[in-house]
């Protein structure tokens, strides 16, 4: 049985009104729980019973009839219980294993089964049946607290029991009566309660179709003064024509600003294309038949001292140039792979370049570390680019003025510098 939140004495309380319809039993469990001292002082605020002195027996009796000696018995009880780090878990308290258990283990059992939910005799007859057989010696019967009286005739016991009954009745009538009225003083409480309710609303009602009015006032002297402000009928058109003016005023402005942007961007363009479709084709040697120049050795050797260390090699794109120009990319890779890194080289779109940013933006984050632009590309694209190279991490940018293949050759050289500063000084110096 699993134990219930709450007060401990309050959930006694309730199971020894329980455990009271079967006083004997109950008594036992009296007699085990309490010391003698505390069970002798309970019993005395009890009826004492015919027969040979019990104050178990007589406490257990008067337990079902009286809620304020019940109330003190649960405290005592309570209060003697054994601590909780005692108790035995509830797989170990069956029937079979009952007489295994130590005598102090039996009373945790018991203490558990009564914080439990409204225990019943029937639960409780194993556990208090070992707890007795486990004990060395029955526990000391309290002192009665007085002599035991001489023995009575049939005739005056039956008197006294039938006095004890009238007395037991005519206390619950005094409660029932004491029921009655308390209903009758919560039934008037109740319907003053509605009296004030019914009030309330009446007001509640009153106060609502007051604010109506106000409401209303309010709204007929607003209209007034904006009539009193308001504009004529042709003044209204005009001022919404003058608004719809302006907008359009506004966007045509900005269309006629791109415009001139976009057309002065492809002329220069289109004048730069056709100067370096023009110019004469270079003749590029190949760089495995010749020594590299001494900034570029130097350069060589960091970055495969990088490369020796573990880190990926650094990646560097480069977009634009003409038919005449993208022939050297060969050239291009070639200078790559013996300088010790990796590049790609596009043709830059001209006409549509607006629709390979989201692309561009894409490749920026994830594949390369720097981007070179030729110099003949749209200024719109150059800032375009600029602006996803800073926002993937301040990656460098580069435009590069190309006239031949020896200018994209020093770009590239100062675009790897860039890099290996922006990785440190003990990856800059080698």
């Amino acid at each position: 049985m699993a134990e219930k939140p709450g007060d401990p004495a309050d959930r006694l309380d309730v199971a020894l009104l329980s455990l009271g319809r079967d006083p004997g039993c109950l008594a036992v469990l009296l007699r085990l729980l309490l010391p003698a001292e505390a069970l002798l002082d309970l019993a005395r605020q009890a009826r004492r019973r015919p027969g040979p002195p019990d104050p178990a027996l007589d406490l257990a009796h008067a337990l079902t009839s009286s809620s304020g000696l019940r109330r003190r018995a649960a405290e005592e009880v309570a209060r003697h219980l054994p601590p909780e780090e005692v108790w035995p878990p509830e797989s170990l308290v069956q029937e079979e294993s009952l007489p295994h258990l130590a005598p102090r283990s039996l009373h945790g059992a018991a203490a558990r089964r009564l914080l439990a939910e409204r225990p019943t005799p029937e639960e409780l007859r194993p556990l208090l049946e070992a707890w007795l057989a486990a004990r060395p010696e029955p526990p000391p019967e309290p002192e009665a607290p007085a002599p035991p009286p001489p023995r009575r005739s049939a005739a005056r016991e039956s008197r006294r029991a039938r006095k004890r009954h009238e007395e037991e009745e005519a206390a619950l009538r005094r409660q029932v009566q004491e029921g009655r009225r308390e209903i009758s003083r919560l039934e008037g409480e109740l319907s003053r309660a509605r009296e004030e309710k019914r009030l309330l609303e009446e007001e509640r009602s009153r106060l609502q179709d007051s604010l109506g009015q106000a409401e209303r006032r309010a709204a007929d002297l607003k209209q007034q003064l904006q009539a009193s402000k308001a504009p004529s009928r042709r003044e209204e058109k005009l001022q919404g024509r003058l608004e719809a003016l302006e907008r359009t005023l506004h966007v045509l402005q900005e269309k006629f600003r791109m415009i001139e942007e976009e057309r002065d961007d492809l002329r220069e363009v289109l004048a730069d294309r056709e100067r370096f479709d023009e110019a004469p084709e270079e003749e590029i040697p190949s760089f495995r038949d010749r020594p590299l120049l001494a900034e570029e050795q130097e350069l060589a050797q960091r970055l495969a001292a990088r490369r020796e260390s573990g880190r990926p090699p650094l990646r560097i794109l480069v977009i634009g140039g003409g038919e005449p120009q993208y022939r050297h990319r060969e050239r291009f890779e070639e200078y790559a792979s013996i300088l010790g890194f990796q590049g790609e080289w596009r043709l830059a779109d001209y006409s549509s370049w607006h629709q390979a940013m989201d692309a561009l933006a894409r490749d920026m984050r994830e594949r390369f570390d720097a981007l070179v632009i030729l110099h003949w590309n749209r200024t719109t694209f150059t800032r375009n680019a600029r602006r996803i190279c800073n926002e993937a991490g301040q990656k460098p940018c580069i435009t590069c003025h190309y006239e031949g293949f020896t200018s994209l050759r020093q770009t590239l050289q100062e675009c790897l510098r860039q890099l290996l500063a922006r990785e440190g000084p003990a990856t800059a110096a080698g």
